[in-house]
């Protein structure tokens, strides 16, 4: 899954500008310097990190990028094992495709609607092992995060803690927004399921083109578009999760005395 790929980049470039503004106001000149050119040598390892390539550590330990090496190390690290997860979750989840499980054909008949059933139980897996695999990659990148406070001066190590902190907070929220629309999507096409279980002879499919499911009254009807409107809308969330996290990225950017990457 591609979603948090270009706000990662956000992130990133927000990251490094934290760390050059703290930098420069509270570092000698000589470690001013040091830190500045240390980040410009990581540039090129974070384009090609936003660019959605994989860094691996050997390639940050021959770009000879200084002080913030270690720093690197674990963002490199970070970003492989979490596109990983996503890559395996978009693959999962597309070879799923919910985006049948509504149409005339899987709702018409107790048996298309069982097989269904089933589609949604390996939905709720994925998701599950989605956000466990989110939440332990979060966890080891903060470990990691503190484990590099006596390797870095307290200058560098400080606000590069704290926006990687933000910035994992940040991804924390939007990996529970999916999580949330998701698994609010699953059971609202459960309940649609269900509803179409207990009106029997309620309903029949004209064949079209297109295909089309007709219910016998405008009660009937009402209740399945209100069911069906709670599962789009539930289907939304990831959109409105990243709309949030990018408005976050964007508030940041705009506080007095950020700095471009370098």
């Amino acid at each position: 899954m591609t979603t948090l790929w270009t706000l990662r980049a956000l992130l990133a470039a927000l990251l490094l500008a934290t760390a050059a503004a703290h930098a420069a106001a509270t570092a000698s000149t000589s470690q001013e310097q040091e830190a500045l050119d240390s980040m410009a040598k990581a540039a090129p390892l974070h384009d090609k990190i936003n660019a959605g390539g994989s860094v691996s550590d050997q390639e940050v330990k021959d770009a000879r990028i200084g002080m913030m090496e270690p720093f690197m190390l674990v963002k490199a690290a970070y970003r492989r094992q979490t596109d990983a997860i996503e890559v395996t979750y978009a693959r999962d989840i597309a070879a799923l495709q919910p985006q049948t499980m509504l149409t005339p054909a899987s709702l018409v008949s107790a048996d298309s609607r069982s097989r269904t059933r089933a589609r949604l139980t390996t939905w709720r897996q994925i998701i599950g092992t989605y956000n466990t695999q989110m939440a332990a990659a979060n966890a080891r990148a903060r470990r990691e995060m503190k484990a590099l406070e006596p390797q870095l001066p307290p200058f560098a190590y400080g606000p590069t803690a704290s926006g990687f902190e933000r910035a994992l907070g940040l991804i924390d929220d939007f990996v529970a927004s999916l999580v949330a629309g998701e698994t609010a999507a699953v059971a609202g096409i459960a309940a649609l399921l269900d509803f179409m279980d207990s009106i029997p002879g309620g309903y029949h499919v004209e064949q079209g083109p297109p295909v089309k499911l007709l219910f016998r009254d405008q009660a009937t009807l009402d209740r399945y578009l209100a069911l069906f409107g709670k599962v789009h809308s539930a289907s939304q969330e990831a959109s409105k999760a990243k709309a949030r996290l990018s408005q976050a990225l964007a508030d940041r950017n705009a506080r007095p005395g950020a700095v471009a990457r370098p």
